[in-house]
């Protein structure tokens, strides 16, 4: 077994985050499902499979497509929807783990411990390791848009046409996950553009946009959408229009917000925490050692400076909205890793110590990663234990309407046959409150939404005067019913 993994040491790095996310989901029985926006890719995913099943259109929905596309199609062969999307973010950490040793390799000479650094700050790097068991885009994305600068870096050296159109290709799979994508491909964009100039090859440039409208074809099919265009379907020309109409550059300097989800409070201004995937330690938290190490020549590769402007766009880009998420800054999270190898890689080719105690020293750090793991994802596993508990204490009661919001995807999801309301869309009228129940969590949402329609809806259920209160949940969540 020793011999086996010293001689494919990548592929065992694979095995060994494979056995560690195995383990995780077990001992903490998650499914991967949790809030809101697995939820509705789960949502998705369903009715796609319906569409392929009836032709039925797929509800119009703001979320880019190719999660649920990728899901739908696995599920030909796995026809459970709760493990094959779970499944896909396991596969796409996989892929990803590769990707990175790949562009490490081309990136830099001497590349020794790229599978250490690997294992030790990506793999178990606890947003990234939280995201590789979740139900959720971002890790497939991650994998689309790595995939885009690997093959970008392949075009430079090999100057092959298939490698420019598998760039392209996977440029167009990255936006088709996720929008912010767009930003983080200009990396990829730039070192293609270098090559194509340098060769005087622009003739390509007609084949990369063809393979890039390719990859909207299913968007468009499904639902007459190009990346974030509507084209003769529900909705707003621009999908997420208020993304735009809420990006502001003095948001950059806020850390209160109101927006669609609310009155938002953080405790640092937006130019602070889009950087924190430089230091935070639900990042790295040796990220202001390894940042440091930079000063020197010699620990910069010789993409140094593209790297890091993109960085300092995308980190700019996702400032201008009015809100603090670290998914955001997950996506750009390679980037980091890219910047910080060669510190990391040089300190032990030059440190005797480091090399001879790195048993010593890198499990406690393994050790480390993994207890910071379990602090921050005790929130979620919370979330997704109370979402579970309320569900099957609503499948044993009599079946009526439900008036709720923020849990209304997890409802749907356990109990397809129920009637489910969200507070959040809609103005209901006291007419239609007879025999319902109301699912709520106002220790969370009366700050959040006072004076904002969940919070008017709500009190119109507690000004019927026929509502009961029929259960209290943890975390806040009380069921009601009106008779």
């Amino acid at each position: 077994m020793i011999a086996f993994a010293k001689k494919n040491p990548l592929f065992t790095t694979c095995i060994l985050t494979l056995v560690l996310q195995t383990v995780l989901i077990v001992y903490y029985g998650f499914n991967g499902f949790y809030g809101q926006d697995s939820y509705e890719y789960l949502h998705i995913t369903r009715s796609l499979n319906l569409f392929y099943s009836t032709g039925t259109q797929p509800d119009y929905t703001v979320y880019p497509i190719m999660y649920p596309v990728v899901c739908s199609l696995f599920n030909f062969f796995i026809p459970d929807t709760f493990l094959v999307m779970q499944l896909v973010s396991i596969l796409a950490t996989f892929f990803a783990i590769v990707l990175i040793s790949k562009i490490i390799t081309l990136l830099t000479s001497d590349n020794r411990y790229r599978l250490l650094y690997i294992l030790l700050f990506f793999v178990l790097s606890p947003y990234v390791l939280r995201f590789s068991i979740i139900a959720m885009s971002d890790m497939l994305c991650i994998t689309f848009w790595l995939a885009t600068y690997y093959f970008s870096l392949r075009f430079s050296i090999n100057r092959k046409p298939i490698a420019l159109w598998l760039t392209a290709l996977f440029a167009g799979l990255a936006v088709a996950t996720r929008y912010p994508a767009v930003v983080l491909l200009l990396l990829p964009a730039w070192v293609c553009l270098k090559t194509i100039i340098r060769e005087k090859k622009y003739v390509l440039l007609f084949g990369v946009v063809i393979v890039i409208l390719v990859t909207t074809v299913p968007d468009y099919l499904i639902r007459q959408r190009i990346f974030f265009w509507n084209i003769n379907s529900e909705g707003a020309d621009l999908s997420y229009h208020f993304f735009a109409e809420q990006f502001r550059l003095i948001n950059l300097f806020k850390n209160n917000f109101m927006n669609l989800d609310g009155v938002q409070q953080y405790p640092f201004p937006n130019i602070v925490f889009v950087f924190y995937h430089l230091f935070h330690p639900a990042f790295i938290f040796c990220g202001i050692i390894l940042l440091w190490g930079l000063r020197r020549k010699e620990n910069r590769t010789a993409d140094f400076a593209v790297i890091v402007i993109v960085l300092v766009l995308y980190s700019l880009f996702i400032g201008c909205n009015p809100y603090q998420n670290n998914r955001y800054l997950l996506f750009a999270f390679p980037l980091v890793l890219f910047l910080y190898f060669l510190p990391f890689n040089n300190w032990l080719e030059r440190s005797a110590l480091g090399k001879k105690y790195l048993f010593y020293w890198a499990m406690p750090v393994a050790c480390l990663q993994i207890l910071l793991f379990s602090m921050g994802f005790r929130a979620t596993h919370t979330m997704h234990k109370t979402e579970v508990e309320i569900t099957q204490h609503l499948k044993n009661l009599p079946q009526k309407t439900i008036y709720t919001m923020g849990i209304d995807g997890a409802v749907s999801a356990y109990l397809p046959e129920s009637d489910v309301v969200n507070l959040f869309n809609v103005d209901i009228d006291t007419a239609q409150l007879h025999n319902v129940y109301v699912l709520f969590n106002e220790p969370a949402f009366g700050k959040q939404f006072a004076g904002l329609r969940p919070m008017h809806n709500f009190n119109l259920c507690k000004e019927t005067g026929n509502m009961r209160e029929l259960k209290i949940f943890s975390e806040g969540w009380v069921l009601y019913e009106i008779k």
